[in-house]
C-alpha cells in the first residue's frame, strides 16, 4: 500500500519556515538553500507535514482523500467532553429505530481518523445491520456449543443463558473492528464510541460477540473474514431505550506521581 505514497512539495509555495522539518518524526524533510525538501523515501506517511505547513506546500499522493482545513474549527469545550465520558453507560436496552446512514458514517469517520501506531491503520470494519439477526443467531448457537465446556470453569456466568437478544440486546447495528493490533482498534473504538454519544445513540461493547467472531467459523464466514482478519472489539450501536441521570459512583484513581 505504502508504494503508492510520496510526499510532495512545492517550491513555489515553501516559505522555508522549518516547521514540516521540525516535526517530522522520521527526520524525511531538511531545508536546502530555504526550501523544504525530502532526503528520504522511507517516512511514516503520519500526515504532519501536510498537517502542518501554512501555506499549504505539501502533499502526499496515493490516498483516497484530501486534508481538509482546522483553521475555523470550533475548540472542544474540555468540561464538556468530561461530562460526556462520565455520562457514557453500557446499552443493554435498545430500540428497534435505524440509525441513519449519515450518523454511521460519522461513528466510522471517528475510527480512521483515530491514531494507529506508525501510521499503519490497520483497523477495519464490519457493519452489521441487514444480517444482524442472523449474525446474532449464529453466535447464539456458537455459545450454546461451547456453554456446557467453559460456564462450569468460569463460577461468574455459570448461569448465564444465552436468549434470542443476548448479544446485541435489539439494537440495529453492530460494528466489528478488525485488528491484530488491540491498541490501535481500542483508540478507535474510544473515539467511535464518543462520536455515537454526541450522536444522541448509545454503545455496548460486546466483548462476548467478538469471541464468538474469532472462534465460531459459521461467525466469521457471514462476517466475510478471512484466516489473518482478527475480531478486536465489537461495538453495538442503537438509539436506547432508557435515560440515565446521573453518573455513577466510582473509586478514586490509584495515581502514581514521581
Amino acid at each position: 500500500m505504502r508504494d503508492k505514497h510520496l510526499v510532495q512539495i512545492d517550491t513555489d509555495l515553501c516559505v522555508g519556515c522549518g516547521e514540516c522539518v521540525r516535526d517530522c518524526p522520521s527526520d524525511a524533510i531538511v531545508l536546502r538553500d530555504g526550501r523544504a525538501m525530502t532526503r528520504r523515501s522511507d517516512c511514516l506517511f503520519c500526515g504532519h507535514c501536510v498537517a502542518i505547513c501554512p501555506t499549504g506546500s505539501v502533499s502526499i499522493t496515493g490516498f483516497s482523500d484530501t486534508s481538509e482545513s482546522l483553521d475555523s474549527a470550533e475548540a472542544l469545550s474540555p468540561e464538556r467532553l468530561l461530562t460526556a465520558i462520565k455520562g457514557r453507560r453500557s446499552i443493554r436496552r435498545f430500540l428497534p429505530a435505524p440509525v441513519e446512514e449519515e450518523k454511521i458514517e460519522r461513528i466510522l469517520e471517528a475510527g480512521r481518523y483515530s491514531p494507529t501506531a506508525t501510521n499503519s491503520q490497520n483497523v477495519s470494519y464490519v457493519v452489521l445491520c441487514d444480517k444482524i439477526q442472523e449474525a446474532e443467531s449464529l453466535a447464539t448457537q456458537f455459545a450454546a456449543q461451547i456453554a456446557r465446556f467453559v460456564l462450569p470453569l468460569l463460577p461468574r456466568y455459570r448461569n448465564m443463558e444465552f436468549g434470542p437478544h443476548f448479544f446485541f440486546k435489539g439494537a440495529p447495528i453492530a460494528v466489528v473492528l478488525l485488528s491484530r493490533n488491540r491498541i490501535d482498534a481500542g483508540i478507535a473504538a474510544g473515539n467511535m464510541a464518543l462520536t455515537a454519544e454526541a450522536e444522541g445513540l448509545g454503545v455496548l461493547y460486546s466483548g462476548f460477540f467478538t469471541i464468538a467472531a474469532n472462534r465460531g467459523r459459521r461467525v466469521r464466514r457471514l462476517l466475510g473474514l478471512s484466516r489473518k482478519d482478527k475480531a478486536a472489539i465489537t461495538l453495538v450501536i442503537g438509539y436506547t431505550d432508557i435515560h440515565y441521570r446521573r453518573t455513577a459512583p466510582k473509586e478514586r484513581p490509584r495515581v502514581i506521581r514521581r
